[in-house]
């Protein structure tokens, strides 16, 4: 995935012995240029790997987090589903025909998104990510996290997105580094 991997974690010296804080280890790895921090949190689950054949993309997840998985009907993509639906995972992808330019398809899932406050918002030409807290009557306010790739030509474009209660973010949070650097672009339309 990266160049190479670093670890920190606290330390304190103590009458000549050295002991570990109870603080995470963070890796550190260089993917796509980014520096990308994961905590041992992140590390420590299980993860699998969702690909999709038709649209030629996969993305990982971490697999304790979820019950049951459904899948689309017309083979663009998955939904993960936590206990009780509180926690959602969607990997898809879609063809865009106008080759729109990345700014703009984010724009356009934004329209008429009711019950969305999109409060970040990252747009550079080999992804995007538009995060935010959506209110549901039956779930409450949830944070969403989307992140788009895609394919080198723009014909098609992969998603994940997550939603889960705002008192799982620190729960949560540390894992999408790890899933949105496994998040590959699809394969061109033509």
């Amino acid at each position: 995935m990266g160049f190479g991997t670093t670890e920190t974690a606290g330390h304190a010296k103590r009458s000549g012995i050295h002991r570990r804080l109870a603080r995470p280890v963070v890796r550190f790895w260089l993917a796509r240029g980014i520096l990308v921090s994961i905590t041992n949190a992140a590390l420590a689950l299980d993860w699998a790997t969702y690909r999709n054949s038709a649209y030629g993309f996969s993305v990982d997840y971490p697999t304790q987090l979820f019950a049951s998985q459904t899948f689309s009907t017309n083979g663009d993509g998955t939904t993960l589903y936590g206990l009780a639906g509180w926690i959602e995972f969607r990997a898809y992808a879609f063809n865009n025909g106008d080759e729109l330019a990345l700014e703009t398809t984010v724009d356009i899932t934004l329209e008429g998104a009711t019950n969305t406050d999109a409060t970040c918002r990252r747009v550079s030409d080999d992804f995007a990510v538009l995060s935010g807290t959506v209110t549901d009557g039956q779930k409450g306010e949830r944070i969403f996290y989307r992140r788009f790739q895609p394919s080198s030509d723009l014909s098609r474009v992969a998603v994940f997105e997550f939603f889960y209660p705002v008192r799982k973010r620190t729960q949560i949070d540390p894992l999408l580094a790890r899933i949105g650097t496994s998040l590959t672009a699809p394969k061109n339309l033509n």
